[in-house]
């Protein structure tokens, strides 16, 4: 009987693997990069990875979810003969689908949001450092022409 179900036992276990092992690394990814107490500069970045960190978390568990309905829909139709509840399963298991597709989205929407805002911080800084060297420049030659002054004239 083991054997009517034993792709969808493998293809299962395979998500189940795959959706805890994204979990760890997500989990290990936010232990590097979320800090307890941020800077008020911090703040919105910190906000950002948190926000990410719970939608992949979320992603990731549903997808070990999925790998878990599969099989038992499988087993539910092929070895119980039972067609409502392998249904009403597979129904389920579109819907977690569907809602992975849409946290994936959000998420790809929220990160190209995110990165454009990062992006224009840093031209406005680049920017900024270069009317700060434009000025020590400034400062450099105005003093090296005060300095050839003086010395001319002894």
């Amino acid at each position: 009987m083991l054997w009517k179900i034993l792709p969808s036992l493998i293809f299962g276990g395979g998500l189940i693997a795959f959706g805890l092992w994204l979990m760890s690394l997500h989990r290990r990814y936010a232990q590097l990069n979320i800090t307890v107490n941020p800077t008020p500069e911090e703040k919105a970045d910190q906000r950002h990875l948190r926000r990410r960190f719970l939608r992949r978390m979320q992603a990731s568990g549903m997808i070990a979810l999925v790998g878990m309905l599969i099989p038992i829909a499988d087993a539910a139709l092929a070895i119980f003969l039972k067609p409502l509840l392998a249904t009403i399963l597979l129904l389920v298991i579109l819907g977690l689908v569907i809602w992975i597709v849409l946290l994936a989205i959000g998420d790809l929407h929220e990160t190209r949001g995110f990165s454009a805002r990062s992006k224009a911080k840093i031209k406005q800084l680049q920017r900024h450092q270069e009317e700060l060297q434009d000025e020590i420049n400034r400062h450099y030659q105005s003093r090296s022409n005060g300095h050839a002054d003086s010395s001319s004239r002894t």
